[in-house]
């Protein structure tokens, strides 16, 4: 199968780094991202924007060209991305062109990248929302066990059902249908307080669960597993209301993620404080 442009990349990437001896954890730290980013960079399921592209050469020693495949391969024919004939012809004009008028066209190009790049995150940044996704699920019964992983955050298009939302809980199991199915994501807004009819993520010695606020009680949404009287020993703590469940349009496209995730950097370094400001 041949190599599509994000895989060429990828490799190129890749090699480069081992070739340096750098890791993935050290390349994300100089780029200010993530090692997941790097790994989807070399695997060739996304590719770096503009910005990290250039860092990325400067740190690994490659140019754009190096970086496409252009240089430094025997199989180059083959390596090469396909141009249309405008595209081609639009080559061939500018290898006509004097040194200095290739410096205006650069720069020219260099700016209208630029500018298109940060129109794109300002909309990112106004489209989307940072969401600290919850490794612990919920269920009915006596709930889900708490998991001792790290949580993580994604992002999510801004909408009325997610408006105050700021954790995703995974549904497990079908002990709520048919209100909730398994596999479920649903958007939950940290609170104490309990509005009758609504329901709650609540943690309890026995485990995560979903409940539906009553006249001074909470209840099972399953009749066939009741949610038993509780007494203050239970330790019975609200973690949140549900406002509703996440749709797969909802979350931010993988294609999209490394921009959004810089359009929000802010977001993600508060996340990141917060999380070791808990260990």
């Amino acid at each position: 199968m041949q190599e599509n442009l994000a895989e060429l990349i990828g490799r190129r990437i890749h090699d480069q780094r081992e070739e340096k001896n750098i890791s993935t954890v050290d390349l994300a730290r100089q780029l200010g991202t993530s090692r997941p980013t790097i790994v989807n960079w070399e695997s060739g399921k996304t590719v770096p924007d503009v910005r990290n592209a250039r860092a990325m050469c400067d740190l690994l020693g490659l140019s754009p060209s190096d970086m496409l495949g252009y240089e430094g391969s025997e199989s180059n024919d083959t390596n090469r991305p396909s141009f249309t004939k405008e595209e081609a012809n639009l080559i061939k004009y500018y290898h006509k062109l004097e040194p200095a008028n290739r410096r205006t066209v650069n720069k020219m190009i260099l700016s209208l990248v630029e500018e298109q790049d940060a129109r794109r995150f300002e909309s990112f940044k106004n489209d989307y929302i940072l969401i600290i996704d919850d490794p612990t699920p919920a269920a009915a019964g006596t709930g889900c066990d708490y998991s001792y992983e790290e949580p993580t955050y994604t992002f999510v298009r801004q909408i009325p059902a997610n408006r105050g939302a700021d954790h995703l809980i995974h549904v497990s199991g079908h002990s709520m249908e048919p209100f909730y199915q398994d596999g479920d994501i649903v958007y939950v807004r940290r609170t104490k307080e309990i509005v009758k009819g609504r329901d709650y993520i609540c943690d309890t010695a026995d485990g995560r669960v979903i409940k539906r606020a009553g006249d001074n009680c909470l209840y099972s949404l399953n009749r066939d597993l009741p949610f038993p009287d509780k007494y203050e020993d239970d330790h019975v703590t609200v973690f949140g209301q549900v406002l509703g469940i996440l749709k797969p349009d909802d979350l931010v496209r993988d294609e999209d993620f490394n921009d959004v995730q810089t359009a929000h950097m802010d977001d993600v370094r508060a996340f990141k404080r917060n999380l070791y400001a808990m260990d």
